[in-house]
């Protein structure tokens, strides 16, 4: 008698950071050979990942949701709730860089908020378009994730890798375009603090900047397993870091022996 094909694999049935048995190679995350570029693909996967399913890697989540009903589902709910909760923001944003690009400054002696300045006047431009983009390929991206199929997604849309990338992409576009849509809002305001005449919102501005400036960093340090920093961070040789610093020019280095004798 053959013996029966195993069941899927659960996300509860999976530890953390374990890979799936039945999981396809083009699935799992590029494999670090000591190059630089394995290490720039390795990087690369993840930071996709964690933009277009909020999750390092396919291994648990994505994966078995591909081979159960109930856990595709799950899966789709949560990836539609994501990019709902994206277009309400987008929608925010948007509204609130139509209202900078459609009003005036009040008319004030002390110049207290001159966004209609040119640098200002740009970012605000590019926080609209990118933030009506965000909207866009967010319900763009609902609409089709909603009407496709388990088997459909499986076998055409993430079959290979360059189509498991592009898919990716294109789920962490509305994501994207959201993140550059604030960023360049934020510019807008801090160029218009900036060039206020008031020492009080030029000091806020200044402020501000350097409140959110560490955000990204700690993010992405919590974000990403301590395991990845461990192994990558471990194959870094001081020694290495050391001989790259000093390495000097020719010339400037024969400029500093003379100096030296």
């Amino acid at each position: 008698m053959s013996a029966a094909p195993a069941a899927p694999q659960s996300p509860s049935q999976i530890a953390h950071g374990q890979i799936p048995d039945d999981m396809p190679e083009h699935w799992r995350v590029p494999t670090y050979d000591g190059t630089m570029l394995s290490y720039i693909k390795i990087l690369a996967f993840r930071t996709l990942c964690v933009v277009a399913i909020t999750r390092p890697s396919l291994s648990v989540h994505c994966w078995v949701s591909k081979r159960s009903d109930g856990e595709w589902e799950k899966h789709r709910k949560m990836v539609c709730d994501k990019l709902n909760a994206s277009n309400v923001v987008a929608g925010l944003v948007l509204a609130t860089s139509a209202v900078f690009l459609t009003t005036q400054p009040p008319p004030t002696e002390m110049n207290l908020l001159p966004y209609t300045k040119v640098a200002s006047y740009i970012f605000s431009i590019l926080s609209f378009v990118q933030a009506m983009g965000s909207m866009l390929a967010g319900v763009a991206v609902i609409a089709v994730y909603e009407s496709c199929d388990r088997e459909w997604t499986l076998e055409v849309l993430t079959s290979t890798r360059f189509r498991l990338c592009c898919t990716l992409l294109i789920m962490a576009c509305p994501s994207l375009s959201l993140v550059v849509s604030i960023l360049c809002l934020m510019a807008a305001l801090m160029i218009a603090g900036l060039s206020s005449g008031v020492w009080f919102i030029q000091l806020v501005a200044y402020l501000e900047v350097a409140c959110w400036i560490w955000v990204p960093f700690i993010f992405l340090w919590c974000a990403v397993p301590a395991e990845f920093w461990e192994a990558h961070l471990s194959s870094i040789k001081v020694s290495d870091i050391a001989r790259f610093l000093m390495r000097v020019p020719g010339p400037w280095r024969k400029r500093r022996r003379g100096s030296m004798v």
